[in-house]
């Protein structure tokens, strides 16, 4: 089935059928939907069904929504689509696991959202996958690449519960947003996700850390690594996580400083790890408002008169 060079400014476009247990093959190209804000502009629903193939491919999506609820996709492939100026959760995926006896290994689907362009949409999520239904996860790798996010008004601009995504190469600049990604993910499930070259609208690791929601704000979620990043929205040049003061999620901190750090008020505590040390030559400031937690270790400052210390205003430290 194929939709293609199609206008809809009316009625939406509802799939909503079990298509049996046959293959059905979707394409939907170059169509736009506009139907008004909270509206459905596109609403796919399959959640019995196995072995489909669904392409949404060059699409503008206008002040809608679009929602997919799909069991088992052969293929899943949501790209080149530009999602415009839409409120509530501007793309809503839920992906349902084929069958509760099929290993994670044989479950080899594929699920691609690349190169898609959201821009001034707002919500609570701009984008939501969830991927644990009825009690057990999709567990096939999700491949998120190359897409735009900006000027977007959320709460989270991410927001996913899929130990198998993997998000890269996609630029964040969405600064009326609380959270550019947040991971649902446990720890228990996936102890680490992977975000790693994208652009978070800052070359400094500790706001990239501050507009991630994971194990850090929350115990129970999964890591995520973001390291390494690219400093500009072109995505021309990278920058990794080589000192090893910032552990993996930007907010453990310990071990001696290899340059001047500056600790900012990001709204995290910075939970100490491990000993600080400041050689002589270094300087650790930090800013007003930021919270220490010490589980392990103190601060050492290298040098009887040496200022290797700036404390901006008042901080709060808790032993």
């Amino acid at each position: 089935m194929t939709v293609i060079d199609s206008f809809f400014d009316f009625s939406a476009l509802r799939l909503n059928t079990n298509w049996l247990l046959g293959t059905l093959d979707l394409t939907l190209l170059n169509n736009t939907f506009k139907l008004g804000a909270l509206s459905t502009n596109l609403n796919i629903y399959s959640p019995y069904g196995l072995s489909h193939s669904v392409r949404v491919h060059k699409n503008r999506f206008i002040e809608g929504l679009v929602s997919i609820n799909i069991q088992g996709p052969r293929l899943l492939d949501i790209s080149d689509n530009g999602f415009y100026n839409c409120s509530s959760s501007t793309l809503t995926i839920v992906l349902i696991r084929a069958s509760n006896i099929v290993s994670p290994t044989e479950e080899n689907n594929a699920v691609k959202i690349t190169n898609n362009h959201f821009r001034n949409n707002s919500g609570t999520d701009i984008v939501n996958l969830n991927c644990k239904v009825w009690g057990s996860y999709y567990l096939a790798s999700i491949q998120m690449t190359g897409n735009t996010f900006y000027n977007n008004s959320a709460t989270n601009v991410l927001s996913h519960n899929c130990p198998g995504l993997f998000l890269t190469t996609s630029t964040f600049q969405n600064p009326r947003s609380s959270f550019d990604y947040r991971s649902d993910v446990t720890f228990d499930e996936e102890s680490t996700l992977y975000a790693t070259g994208n652009f978070w609208n800052s070359s400094d690791y500790g706001d990239i850390a501050a507009r991630v929601y994971d194990k850090q704000d929350d115990s129970s979620r999964s890591a995520v690594e973001v390291s390494p990043w690219f400093k500009d929205v072109n995505l021309t040049s990278l920058e990794k996580l080589e000192n090893a003061f910032f552990r993996s999620n930007g907010f453990e901190i310990g071990g001696s400083l290899t340059e001047n750090i500056t600790l900012r008020n990001n709204g995290q505590p910075y939970v100490v790890v491990e000993e600080i040390f400041v050689p002589a030559d270094k300087t650790l400031s930090i800013q007003e408002g930021v919270q220490l937690v010490f589980k392990q270790g103190g601060i050492t400052v290298e040098g009887k008169n040496s200022f290797n210390i700036i404390m901006l205003y008042s901080i709060q430290v808790f032993i």
